[in-house]
Protein backbone atom coordinates (compact mmCIF):
# COMPACT_ATOMS: atom_id res chain seq x y z
CA UNK A 1 0.00 0.00 0.00
CA UNK A 2 1.63 3.22 -0.91
CA UNK A 3 0.52 6.62 -0.04
CA UNK A 4 -1.05 9.07 -1.90
CA UNK A 5 0.50 11.20 -4.04
CA UNK A 6 0.08 14.94 -4.10
CA UNK A 7 -0.06 16.81 -7.38
CA UNK A 8 -1.76 20.14 -7.73
CA UNK A 9 -3.11 19.82 -4.46
CA UNK A 10 -5.00 16.62 -5.19
CA UNK A 11 -4.52 13.43 -3.46
CA UNK A 12 -4.00 10.72 -6.13
CA UNK A 13 -4.13 6.48 -5.45
CA UNK A 14 -2.47 3.62 -7.21
CA UNK A 15 -5.23 3.85 -10.46
CA UNK A 16 -5.54 -0.11 -10.18
CA UNK A 17 -7.53 0.25 -6.70
CA UNK A 18 -10.83 1.75 -9.09
CA UNK A 19 -9.78 0.00 -11.99
CA UNK A 20 -8.17 -3.36 -11.96
CA UNK A 21 -7.58 -4.65 -15.26
CA UNK A 22 -7.83 -1.35 -17.18
CA UNK A 23 -8.80 -2.97 -20.58
CA UNK A 24 -11.60 -1.27 -21.58
CA UNK A 25 -10.59 2.46 -22.06
CA UNK A 26 -8.88 0.85 -24.84
CA UNK A 27 -12.29 0.12 -26.71
CA UNK A 28 -13.35 2.85 -25.52
CA UNK A 29 -10.78 5.22 -27.39
CA UNK A 30 -11.08 3.12 -30.52
CA UNK A 31 -8.53 0.21 -30.28
CA UNK A 32 -10.16 -2.32 -32.63
CA UNK A 33 -8.46 -5.37 -30.56
CA UNK A 34 -6.75 -5.09 -27.23
CA UNK A 35 -4.26 -7.86 -25.71
CA UNK A 36 -5.02 -8.05 -21.99
CA UNK A 37 -2.06 -9.53 -20.36
CA UNK A 38 -3.20 -10.99 -16.38
CA UNK A 39 -1.00 -11.67 -13.65
CA UNK A 40 -3.55 -14.29 -11.95
CA UNK A 41 -5.40 -17.43 -13.61
CA UNK A 42 -8.54 -17.88 -15.48
CA UNK A 43 -10.16 -19.07 -12.74
CA UNK A 44 -8.47 -16.74 -9.86
CA UNK A 45 -11.48 -14.72 -8.09
CA UNK A 46 -10.41 -12.26 -5.93
CA UNK A 47 -11.24 -12.78 -1.97
CA UNK A 48 -13.14 -10.09 -0.05
CA UNK A 49 -9.93 -8.16 1.97
CA UNK A 50 -10.46 -6.95 5.25
CA UNK A 51 -10.34 -3.51 5.65
CA UNK A 52 -7.06 -3.50 7.55
CA UNK A 53 -5.10 -2.04 5.28
CA UNK A 54 -7.13 1.20 4.13
CA UNK A 55 -8.31 2.10 7.66
CA UNK A 56 -5.22 3.51 8.53
CA UNK A 57 -4.81 6.89 10.18
CA UNK A 58 -3.95 8.70 7.51
CA UNK A 59 -7.19 7.27 5.34
CA UNK A 60 -9.79 8.27 7.22
CA UNK A 61 -9.96 11.52 5.03
CA UNK A 62 -10.03 9.73 2.03
CA UNK A 63 -13.73 8.29 2.49
CA UNK A 64 -14.23 7.99 -1.32
CA UNK A 65 -10.69 5.70 -1.29
CA UNK A 66 -12.02 3.48 1.60
CA UNK A 67 -15.40 2.80 -0.02
CA UNK A 68 -13.54 2.05 -3.62
CA UNK A 69 -11.50 -0.92 -1.53
CA UNK A 70 -14.46 -1.78 0.40
CA UNK A 71 -15.95 -3.23 -3.37
CA UNK A 72 -12.93 -3.76 -5.08
CA UNK A 73 -12.98 -7.54 -5.08
CA UNK A 74 -16.95 -7.92 -6.65
CA UNK A 75 -15.64 -5.09 -9.21
CA UNK A 76 -12.18 -7.14 -9.81
CA UNK A 77 -14.46 -10.18 -10.26
CA UNK A 78 -17.40 -8.32 -12.45
CA UNK A 79 -14.39 -6.76 -14.45
CA UNK A 80 -12.99 -10.41 -15.27
CA UNK A 81 -16.50 -11.47 -16.90
CA UNK A 82 -16.98 -8.85 -19.16
CA UNK A 83 -13.49 -9.23 -20.01
CA UNK A 84 -14.36 -13.19 -20.73
CA UNK A 85 -16.92 -11.82 -22.87
CA UNK A 86 -15.59 -9.58 -24.72
CA UNK A 87 -12.88 -12.36 -25.31
CA UNK A 88 -15.10 -14.53 -26.40
CA UNK A 89 -16.78 -11.94 -28.80
CA UNK A 90 -13.33 -11.56 -30.26
CA UNK A 91 -12.46 -7.54 -29.33
CA UNK A 92 -10.49 -8.64 -26.95
CA UNK A 93 -7.48 -11.47 -26.54
CA UNK A 94 -6.54 -12.23 -22.74
CA UNK A 95 -2.94 -14.10 -22.25
CA UNK A 96 -3.02 -15.49 -18.95
CA UNK A 97 -0.88 -17.81 -16.58
CA UNK A 98 -2.29 -21.50 -16.27
CA UNK A 99 -0.80 -21.16 -12.85
CA UNK A 100 1.40 -18.77 -10.73
CA UNK A 101 3.65 -21.09 -9.00
CA UNK A 102 3.31 -19.89 -5.56
CA UNK A 103 4.58 -16.47 -6.73
CA UNK A 104 3.40 -13.76 -4.34
CA UNK A 105 2.83 -10.26 -4.99
CA UNK A 106 6.15 -9.40 -3.09
CA UNK A 107 8.30 -12.09 -4.48
CA UNK A 108 11.76 -12.19 -4.05
CA UNK A 109 12.86 -15.69 -5.48
CA UNK A 110 14.41 -15.04 -8.28
CA UNK A 111 14.06 -18.38 -9.80
CA UNK A 112 10.14 -18.45 -9.06
CA UNK A 113 9.99 -15.15 -11.00
CA UNK A 114 12.17 -16.62 -14.08
CA UNK A 115 9.90 -19.51 -13.64
CA UNK A 116 6.54 -17.80 -14.38
CA UNK A 117 8.10 -15.27 -16.94
CA UNK A 118 8.79 -17.63 -19.16
CA UNK A 119 5.65 -19.43 -18.65
CA UNK A 120 4.20 -16.37 -19.44
CA UNK A 121 6.75 -15.70 -22.70
CA UNK A 122 5.58 -19.20 -24.44
CA UNK A 123 1.67 -18.15 -23.54
CA UNK A 124 2.46 -15.01 -25.38
CA UNK A 125 4.15 -16.97 -28.21
CA UNK A 126 1.43 -19.10 -28.79
CA UNK A 127 -0.90 -16.33 -28.58
CA UNK A 128 1.20 -14.79 -31.42
CA UNK A 129 1.49 -18.08 -33.82
CA UNK A 130 -2.84 -18.07 -33.13
CA UNK A 131 -2.93 -14.70 -34.37
CA UNK A 132 -0.61 -14.06 -36.62
CA UNK A 133 -2.14 -10.26 -37.56
CA UNK A 134 -0.91 -9.10 -34.02
CA UNK A 135 2.88 -9.24 -35.39
CA UNK A 136 1.97 -6.55 -37.97
CA UNK A 137 0.46 -4.20 -34.87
Amino acid sequence: MFPPIELDGHPYFDGGCADPIPWKRALDVGCGRVVVILTRERTYRKRQEGLRAVKGRFLKKYPGFVETMSRRSEQYDQCRAELFAREAAGDVIVIAPSDTLGVARTERDKEKLLALWQQGYFAGRKVLREHPELREA
